[in-house]
């Protein structure tokens, strides 16, 4: 009977030391994806930066336009400024929703959540979470 029991205890001893374990490694990787995506906003908002500027605290952004011509400038010139624009629009709509994005995602790390989809709460793998640290929802609900 007691041998039983040590062997037992040991059994659960090791189970324990492997979920502690396992949780210091879940720990670690998510700490990683954190730096992973406070460097990717910081890049993000620089880009948005050197397109724009923040207009309030909702994350809306607005491009800058450069006020620099005179009221006779070549219609040519005024055509490059005008398809300039609309690329840097376009840009800066692309940057808006991935800084949206990982804001998201580094929220759920500050609720617990990192990792878990947002639409089923099923786990996200790990590989699509390596391939994109902001992902929000596992691979059978992007979109």
């Amino acid at each position: 009977m007691e041998l039983k029991l040590h062997f037992f205890i040991k059994k659960i001893s090791q189970t324990y030391l492997l979920f502690l374990i396992f949780g210091i490694l879940r720990h670690m990787n998510v700490e990683e994806q954190k730096e992973k995506l406070v460097l990717e906003k910081k890049e993000i908002e620089n880009e948005l930066n050197s397109l724009g500027r923040e207009l309030n605290d909702s994350g809306d952004w607005v491009v800058v336009v450069d006020n620099q011509s005179d009221e006779h400038a070549d219609p040519s010139d005024e055509a490059n400024l005008t398809e300039e624009l609309e690329s840097d629009i376009a840009v800066l709509n692309v940057l808006e929703k991935r800084h949206t994005q990982v804001e998201k995602a580094l929220l759920a790390i500050k609720n617990n959540t990192y990792g878990i989809c947002e639409v089923s709460g099923c786990k996200i793998s790990a590989e699509r979470l390596e391939a994109n640290p902001s992902a929000t929802t596992c691979i059978e609900h992007v979109g």
